[in-house]
């Protein structure tokens, strides 16, 4: 007990240092903790002088003081720096003090010490150091556990230190006497400045915690903010905040340039006043259902009116944000600038259904008035009609003066229809050079409705006659044609479109063959023509495996009658029909591509029959001239075919004559002469068929490879009589004569023909005065009644 109360006077202001402290840890911020530390350091160091300064002798040289739990206090509260300065300074004053007990002292002093550090670093860290406040718990979870502990271990360090005093026995009787009592007083000091110290800083972490958490919410508020002004700012589309009466609060720089004004000027408007008029009501009526709570949201295409009174297509995105009690208090609007896809979209629809040189409506929108043209028909009981426009020679101005001439013609031909219809009628171009008009509410009567469409069909007729001026290399020019117009009635529905088209096509097509320059109606003949045309085209497929066609040769004499040749012919026997026109039925096959089998039939038939000839000594000399068309020509494998069948047959190749019309040579010149050189490489020898009929064919001989020539029948027809068919002929002769190309005439069917065609030098004769178009295996035997 004496103990006890001798070490209160030490013990009681060493109490005053958690108020030290705490005062230490209020006033110097956590941010400062040098500072923080050198203050805790001279308060501690102060602590322990103190104590040495004034403390309870117990023996000569020996005294008990609070050094031992001034140091605890030091290392917990101030952590191992200020724990470390505060021992150097309690050793270094114990040793000044002198005494038995001086090396124990000091002693005690670092055993304490180092067995604190232990502690503090046996828990990873000191929980109540400079900063009180460590983002981690130690493996205690209580600290007064930690201060209990730091205080029993400074209570024994000093115990145990007594046992070191000289001589040992004085040490022991220090020990049992004062040790236990010293110990468990630094352990009560500790233990209530642990639990003082543990309250406070429980409060000081509640009160930290809420300034976090309440630092936290401001620092997400303000980055919320940012983050949201940032995307309000650099959005890819416009962004307003909206006021439930329609006043701007809010809005970004990207509808600032959508709608052509700056900020200012666009916060100073409502929505109402840069919406569209024609737009407004749909607008404000999706408000309303917004502000009904009908709705979340709307989206909406309307226009805007930009500043410099321009529209904007837009699409409107709108929602509506409201008070925490339900009340309206903004509508956020997205508006996306959409002027550019409508733009598209009307060029696509332009592209639809209108004709983007003449602006008139294409075939898709032409069908779909006709539709509706027919339903009003059958409604009104009016009759109504087509007609189907086709410009005569139009290709001559296109291929002489060019497709820019070509186009303004066309340009111009839209406008001179449009002026000769009626608003309520439709002009179309369907394509090229063919235009088509749809006249309504003619009248109920077919003939008074068909004299009403005639009419308007000669007023057509004259306008496209008119003359059409344009300028050439800086030279006024003028070109005038004509047109051919088919016309077909309708009354009501009866009709299918598809039907009325082919109908005007019919009689487009019997126009033409009248002269042109004229207009027809659509007649039932000429729609038992255009099925017999269907069944032809039917058959033809399967001619040549049934075996219905034949090559049949006309012979081709010399001037003076011997056979050196002839000309093969196509024939075709059906079994119902009977034998079908070559006229007929040529241009369906080349029409249709069964042109190139065919072809090849006929090519393989020529070639064997020139190989079996050419081992008969009589036959020998004989050629074969066969009818090249100009789909068999172009064909990109028609060379590569021909030297095959030559080779497979083995006929000779001078023998095989080919013969050919102009029109295959119209279009593309180099190629028809590339092929020609190709061929006649082999040997093979080429004929201009219908020669003079042309009106280029001069050109050609010069270009083309040419051995003979073959004058049109519709010359030598009435030579003899026509003084210009006479004129033809001789020309033609002297031509071939002074270019060294063999003539054939053919069509000749009199004596008085072969006489004026003998005098005037023609070396070879064709027609019906030598021998008729006959089977190939009646050839051979013709030779002997040759005239």
């Amino acid at each position: 007990m004496a103990v006890l109360l001798g070490l209160l006077p030490t013990l009681l202001p060493i109490l005053g240092l958690f108020g030290l402290y705490v005062a230490v840890l209020a006033v110097i911020p956590g941010a400062r903790l040098r500072w923080r530390n050198v203050a805790l350091a001279l308060i501690f160091t102060g602590a322990m002088l103190y104590t040495l300064a004034y403390p309870f002798a117990v023996a000569p040289g020996v005294v008990l003081d609070a050094r031992g739990a001034i140091l605890g206090v030091a290392i917990l509260f101030g952590g191992p720096w200020v724990g470390g300065i505060t021992a150097l300074a309690g050793c270094l004053f114990r040793l000044h003090l002198g005494g038995a007990g001086a090396v124990a002292g000091a002693f005690g002093l670092t055993l304490n010490l180092l067995g604190t550090l232990w502690l503090l670093r046996y828990q990873s860290r000191p929980l109540l150091a400079a900063q009180p406040f460590p983002a981690a718990m130690p493996r205690l979870a209580h600290p007064l556990r930690l201060g209990l502990l730091v205080g029993c271990w400074a209570g024994l360090a000093e115990a145990l230190s007594l046992l070191l005093i000289p001589p040992w026995q004085q040490g022991w009787r220090l020990f049992v006497e004062s040790g236990l009592t010293l110990a468990g007083v630094q352990l009560l000091g500790f233990f209530v400045m642990g639990s003082l110290l543990w309250t406070y800083h429980q409060r000081q972490l509640l009160e930290l915690a809420l300034r976090r958490a309440e630092l936290d919410l401001l620092l997400e508020r303000q980055e919320r903010d940012e983050r949201f002004e940032v995307i309000f700012e650099q959005a890819a589309v416009g962004i307003a905040l909206v006021a439930p009466d329609g006043s701007l609060l809010k809005v970004n720089g990207k509808l600032c340039d959508i709608l052509g004004l700056d900020r200012a000027e666009l916060v100073a408007r409502t929505f109402q006043a840069v919406t569209y008029p024609e737009d407004l009501d749909a607008d404000l009526a999706r408000v309303a259902q917004l502000l009904a709570g009908e709705i979340d949201t709307y989206q909406l295409e309307k226009r805007y009116l930009r500043g410099d009174g321009a529209l904007v297509w837009a699409n409107l995105t709108v929602s509506l944000v409201r008070h925490g009690d339900g009340r309206p208090h903004y509508f956020i609007s997205f508006i996306e600038d959409i002027s550019e896809r409508k733009a598209y979209q009307q060029q696509i629809s332009t592209l639809a259904f209108q004709d983007v040189l003449t602006e008139l409506p294409n075939r898709r929108l032409f069908l779909d008035r006709l539709r509706y043209a027919l339903v009003r028909s059958e409604r009104s009981g009016l009759y109504g009609a087509i007609l189907l426009l086709d410009l005569d020679h139009f290709k001559t101005l296109n291929d002489t003066q060019g497709h820019d001439v070509g186009d303004s013609f066309l340009q111009c031909i839209a406008l001179r229809l449009r002026e000769c219809v009626r608003a309520e009628d439709t002009v179309a171009r369907l394509g090229g050079d063919e235009f088509v008009v749809i006249l309504e509410g003619l009248a109920k009567d077919e003939a008074r409705a068909a004299s009403r469409a005639e009419q308007l069909a000669e007023q057509i007729r004259l306008a496209v006659g008119l003359p059409f001026s344009f300028e050439r290399k800086n030279s006024p020019r003028v070109f005038q044609t004509t047109a051919s117009v088919g016309i077909s009635l309708f009354h009501g529905e009866q009709a299918a479109l598809d039907d009325l088209l082919k109908h005007a096509d019919l009689a487009l097509y019997d126009a033409k063959a009248a002269g042109r320059n004229t207009l027809c109606f659509y007649n039932i003949e000429m729609q038992y023509a255009l099925e017999i045309r269907a069944v032809i085209q039917s058959a033809l497929y399967h001619a040549q495996e049934l075996n219905e066609l034949q090559i049949y040769a006309q012979p081709q004499v010399d001037r003076g009658g011997r056979l050196v040749g002839a000309e093969l012919l196509l024939r075709w026997h059906h079994p119902m029909v009977g034998w079908i026109s070559p006229n007929q039925f040529i241009p369906l096959a080349e029409e249709t591509g069964t042109i190139l089998s065919i072809g090849q039939w006929v090519l393989r038939s020529a070639c064997q029959t020139l190989a079996r000839w050419a081992r008969q000594p009589q036959y020998a000399a004989l050629t074969l001239s066969i009818n090249v068309s100009i789909r068999q020509f172009r064909h990109a494998g028609f060379v590569d075919e021909v030297r095959t069948i030559l080779a497979e047959t083995g006929a000779p190749p001078a023998r095989l004559k080919l013969e050919f019309t102009e029109s295959i040579v119209i279009d593309n010149v180099d190629d028809t002469v590339r092929k020609m050189n190709q061929l006649r490489q082999m040997g093979i020898r080429f004929s201009m068929d219908d020669f003079g009929t042309g009106y280029s064919s001069l050109s050609y001989l010069k270009k083309l490879p040419l051995d003979q020539i073959k004058i049109d029948q519709s010359f030598i027809r009435d030579m003899t009589s026509d003084a210009d068919d006479a004129a033809i002929v001789t020309a033609i002769l002297s031509i071939s004569r002074s270019l060294s190309l063999q003539v054939v005439a053919e069509g000749v069917e009199t004596e008085a023909q072969q006489q004026f065609l003998y005098e005037h030098g023609c070396e070879l004769y064709q027609g019906f005065l030598y021998g008729r178009p006959m089977p190939l295996a009646e050839l051979e035997h013709f030779q002997q009644h040759v005239r």
